[in-house]
């Protein structure tokens, strides 16, 4: 893996990339991007400073994700992807490492588990997060461990794609906090098959 200049990360953005070309897929199924959010109550109870961008309920193109960017200046940038998101979420990682090459960029989600070896080659990314994935982001913020002992990743290591162990499952899943439903838009926009509203 590339040697970041940034030392302390305190401030993170994490993106919900927006499938264009999957208008009309699952509108009656949009829902909030849940994993983000865990992610980010495990971060801020960590005192780390979260964003999240949701590009995919609002529509936000390539370009709206990238201004936000630069006017956030985050120290770490956080990716999810699903198999409807998969291609947008390659497309906004080529251009965010393309654009800020020394912030340290990570993916997760399905499809990041799935195909992380993919993820790494096609987006330069520097590390994907498999599995559950709120403890390892933890550990990857505060740098207090060497990255081949930070189990449940894939990183680069020159042109060799290095698997760590998986990380174990969560037994006492009180330890993760409530979700950062406050960083999302309005639980409105959010549409669901439900036969009550909020689902």
């Amino acid at each position: 893996m590339k040697k970041r200049t940034v030392k302390t990360i305190k401030k993170v953005a994490l993106i919900n990339p927006y499938p264009s070309y999957a208008e009309g897929t699952n509108q009656a199924t949009v829902y909030p991007p849940m994993g983000l959010a865990y992610i980010a109550a495990v971060l801020e109870k960590q005192g780390v400073e979260c964003t999240i961008i949701e590009a995919s309920v609002l529509k936000l193109s390539d370009a709206d994700i990238i201004a936000q960017i630069i006017k956030l200046k985050p120290d770490a940038i956080g990716i999810t992807s699903n198999i409807v998101t998969a291609q947008a979420a390659i497309t906004i990682g080529k251009l965010v490492r393309k654009r800020f090459p020394d912030t340290l960029l990570m993916y997760g989600g399905p499809y990041a588990t799935a195909a992380s070896d993919v993820v790494l080659k096609q987006t330069r990314a520097d590390i994907v997060v498999y599995g559950e994935g709120e403890q390892t982001v933890v550990e990857i913020v505060k740098q207090e461990k060497h990255i081949a002992d930070i189990k449940g990743i894939y990183y680069r290591q020159g042109q060799k794609i290095i698997q760590n162990p998986p990380r174990e499952l969560l037994e006492d899943l009180d330890m993760i906090p409530f979700p950062a439903y406050h960083l999302l838009p309005n639980l409105r926009l959010y549409r669901s098959r439900s036969r009550k509203s909020p689902s």
